[in-house]
């Protein structure tokens, strides 16, 4: 098997780099149609977001599945499986009539795309040689660096001239083409050992707690907390849920679900919370900023989509050269390179006003992506240096779990943030309109009471909603800062 797989590693590659782009695109094009969908199926922009959050909570409670299926059934079945389920959903997506109906099948999509990342992931280190991973890697962002580039402006003007309903369209097609090369490309593999028997009821719990800590987050701010009876429900749950899950686990001493024992490893346990934090501050930014602009700044999904783009790109071009010295060199440098270029984006984004130019907003997303590529290459090379590689299948699981986790948690949080720092700045704001203000009185008097306070509601809403888009970014600042603690643990991958 291993002389078979490594004359057609290149094959290999190319063959799961198709799917890797499906999925990245599947989850970065609907960013751009968020207001359009809401407005179309009549729902808040804040609602929008479930088809993300959502999406993102299902594909990673199938994750910790997806070794045992590479096991039981072989890892190129899964991946055929996988997909097919993914462009069913899509296309049931395109033809949803309802928002209701088109979150079940978005949340299907993700449902298939769950095992596909983790399992090609597997395929990849058990192919390529630790000592020409960072190469592998190159190839591999190739695939996941264009999508975010070609995605959203695609997206973008799909949406413009199609509606939103073009963008599932486009998944179908892409899944007809991911369908078609893992088919042709990837050789017949042997038929794997028996897979061990999965413990069913700890997949359950950890499935139903992932959902209900998703939907908890969700729509919490909107149902006043633990002030509605079914949110303290959903809160019960999912504790109770992932609680009995670790316990029976570690009891029971059964890993098919999700080998924690991996984590007993401090150079896997510290790359794990280094991808967590690059998730959760990678996807929290992008949900920020696409409603910065449209929400906020009225701009078109076709500049959306621009931004989108300029910001992958970067991320792309960068993410070769940081596959490069990642190989060459020791893998810290490159990080000790981006962090500081990554939080300097960051911190540019704090400091955004109402009349920043697009141009400006373009240059903060150049230096986002760049400092972003320098970071996660490296890390996501060394994450695994330490695993060996009958352990490699249940390390990316696990790896997969917990950073799609980490970032449908941060794009729930951060909304949480968003939504909290609106209110206390509204409430900050409006002191300053009170009756006795003279420029108030002053304004009223030539405008009218009525017309002035229609305009000022309008300008205190938007710079409330301003100064909350920096407070977010200056939030993810500090939490981007923690990557920092990974430094000391990170090693080259042994031969």
């Amino acid at each position: 098997m291993k002389t078979e797989m490594k004359s057609n590693k290149w094959l290999i590659l190319l063959a799961v780099s198709i799917p890797f782009f499906m999925a990245e695109m599947a989850g970065t094009s609907i960013f751009v149609a968020f207001e359009t969908i809401a407005s179309d199926l009549n729902v808040s922009i804040d609602r929008s977001v479930w088809l993300t959050t959502l999406y993102l909570a299902v594909n990673a409670a199938m994750i910790p599945l997806a070794g045992w299926l590479g096991n039981r059934f072989g890892y190129k079945k899964v991946i055929i499986a996988g997909i097919a389920v993914f462009t069913v959903g899509a296309l049931l997506s395109a033809l949803a009539q309802s928002f209701e109906t088109l979150v079940i099948f978005r949340a299907l999509q993700g449902m298939g795309d769950g095992p596909i990342v983790p399992i090609s992931t597997a395929l990849l280190l058990e192919t390529f040689p630790p000592k020409e991973r960072g190469r592998m890697t190159i190839a591999s962002m190739l695939a996941v660096g264009m999508a975010p580039a070609l995605g959203p402006f695609s997206a973008s003007w799909i949406v413009e001239e199609i509606g939103w309903r073009g963008i599932f369209y486009m998944n179908v097609g892409l899944g007809l083409l991911s369908l078609a090369s893992v088919t042709a490309l990837i050789p017949p593999l042997p038929r794997p050992a028996q897979a061990a028997q999965v413990n069913w009821p700890g997949f359950a719990l950890l499935a139903i707690g992932t959902g209900s800590l998703q939907l908890f987050l969700d729509r919490g701010e909107s149902h006043n907390w633990f002030a509605t009876n079914w949110i303290l429900g959903l809160f019960i749950v999912a504790a109770i849920s992932l609680l009995l899950f670790f316990v029976i686990t570690i009891i029971k001493k059964d890993n098919s679900v999700l080998d924690l024992r991996l984590l007993k490893d401090i150079h896997f346990l510290m790359g794990n919370f280094a991808f967590m934090l690059i998730f959760g501050a990678l996807f929290g930014a992008l949900m920020v900023k696409i409603i910065y602009l449209q929400w906020l700044m009225g701009y078109t999904p076709i500049l959306s989509g621009i931004y989108y783009a300029t910001v992958a790109g970067a991320m792309f071009f960068c993410s070769v050269l940081a596959g490069v010295l990642t190989d060459k060199i020791n893998p810290r440098w490159p990080v000790v390179f981006g962090l500081p270029i990554c939080i300097y984006g960051l911190h540019l984004a704090s400091r955004l006003t109402l009349y920043s130019d697009l141009h400006g907003i373009l240059i903060i997303g150049v230096v986002m992506g760049a400092g972003m590529a320098f970071v996660t290459v490296p890390v996501s090379v060394t994450v695994f240096a330490s695993i060996q590689r009958k352990d490699m299948a249940a390390a990316s699981v696990l790896n997969s779990y917990l950073s799609v986790m980490s970032g449908a948690v941060s794009i729930s949080l951060v909304m949480i943030l968003l939504m909290r720092r609106i209110e206390i700045h509204t409430a900050s704001l409006a002191v300053a309109l009170r009756h006795g203000n003279l420029a108030v009185e002053t304004a009223a008097f030539y405008l009218g009471e009525e017309a002035l306070l229609a305009t000022l509601q309008l300008m205190l809403s938007r710079q409330a909603a301003m100064f909350s888009f920096n407070d977010v970014f200056y939030s993810l600042t500090f939490l981007t800062l923690l990557i920092l603690l990974y430094l000391p643990f990170m090693k080259k991958a042994q031969p």
